[in-house]
Protein backbone atom coordinates (compact mmCIF):
# COMPACT_ATOMS: atom_id res chain seq x y z
CA UNK A 1 0.00 0.00 0.00
CA UNK A 2 1.37 3.58 -0.78
CA UNK A 3 0.80 6.99 -1.37
CA UNK A 4 0.44 8.55 -4.44
CA UNK A 5 -1.19 12.25 -4.98
CA UNK A 6 -3.10 11.78 -1.69
CA UNK A 7 -5.20 8.73 -3.04
CA UNK A 8 -4.49 5.00 -0.91
CA UNK A 9 -2.66 2.84 -3.58
CA UNK A 10 -3.42 -0.94 -2.25
CA UNK A 11 -3.00 -4.45 -3.54
CA UNK A 12 -4.22 -7.81 -2.89
CA UNK A 13 -3.05 -10.38 -5.08
CA UNK A 14 -4.96 -12.88 -6.60
CA UNK A 15 -7.89 -11.60 -4.91
CA UNK A 16 -10.92 -9.49 -7.43
CA UNK A 17 -10.18 -5.95 -6.56
CA UNK A 18 -13.40 -4.99 -7.41
CA UNK A 19 -15.22 -7.41 -5.82
CA UNK A 20 -13.50 -7.52 -2.34
CA UNK A 21 -13.37 -3.74 -1.21
CA UNK A 22 -10.83 -3.62 1.05
CA UNK A 23 -9.79 -0.40 3.32
CA UNK A 24 -7.10 0.78 4.91
CA UNK A 25 -8.75 -0.47 8.22
CA UNK A 26 -8.71 -4.04 7.00
CA UNK A 27 -4.94 -3.95 6.26
CA UNK A 28 -4.51 -2.20 9.37
CA UNK A 29 -6.50 -4.70 11.53
CA UNK A 30 -5.08 -7.47 9.38
CA UNK A 31 -1.16 -6.06 10.37
CA UNK A 32 -1.74 -5.15 13.96
CA UNK A 33 -4.13 -7.84 14.84
CA UNK A 34 -2.46 -10.54 13.16
CA UNK A 35 -6.29 -11.60 11.76
CA UNK A 36 -6.27 -12.83 7.90
CA UNK A 37 -9.21 -11.10 5.93
CA UNK A 38 -11.48 -13.07 3.63
CA UNK A 39 -12.17 -12.99 -0.20
CA UNK A 40 -14.05 -14.10 -2.06
CA UNK A 41 -14.03 -14.55 -6.31
CA UNK A 42 -16.18 -15.16 -8.62
CA UNK A 43 -16.64 -15.95 -12.58
CA UNK A 44 -17.21 -18.33 -15.61
CA UNK A 45 -14.88 -21.34 -16.44
CA UNK A 46 -15.05 -23.95 -19.82
CA UNK A 47 -15.10 -27.32 -18.90
CA UNK A 48 -16.03 -29.59 -21.28
CA UNK A 49 -17.28 -27.55 -23.47
CA UNK A 50 -19.42 -26.16 -21.32
CA UNK A 51 -19.44 -22.34 -19.37
CA UNK A 52 -19.63 -22.52 -15.85
CA UNK A 53 -19.64 -20.33 -12.97
CA UNK A 54 -17.41 -20.41 -10.13
CA UNK A 55 -17.35 -19.32 -6.31
CA UNK A 56 -14.05 -19.55 -4.68
CA UNK A 57 -13.43 -18.25 -0.94
CA UNK A 58 -9.95 -18.05 -0.36
CA UNK A 59 -7.47 -15.62 2.32
CA UNK A 60 -7.29 -12.26 1.10
CA UNK A 61 -4.70 -10.45 2.84
CA UNK A 62 -2.89 -11.96 5.45
CA UNK A 63 -0.05 -10.48 8.09
CA UNK A 64 2.45 -13.30 6.93
CA UNK A 65 5.46 -11.60 4.34
CA UNK A 66 8.01 -13.84 3.27
CA UNK A 67 9.80 -11.54 0.88
CA UNK A 68 11.72 -9.55 3.76
CA UNK A 69 13.03 -9.73 7.57
CA UNK A 70 10.10 -7.81 9.90
CA UNK A 71 11.84 -4.87 11.78
CA UNK A 72 8.16 -4.59 13.75
CA UNK A 73 4.20 -4.81 12.26
CA UNK A 74 4.46 -2.16 9.19
CA UNK A 75 7.79 -1.91 8.42
CA UNK A 76 10.59 -5.04 6.69
CA UNK A 77 13.78 -4.73 5.55
CA UNK A 78 15.16 -7.00 2.23
CA UNK A 79 16.60 -10.16 2.96
CA UNK A 80 20.69 -10.68 3.00
CA UNK A 81 21.58 -13.26 0.78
Amino acid sequence: MMWENNKFKSSCKGAQKRRNNYKVENYYQCLMNEECQPAINKGFRLVDNQVMTYVQNKIGLTPIYNKGVLLNKLNSAPIDI
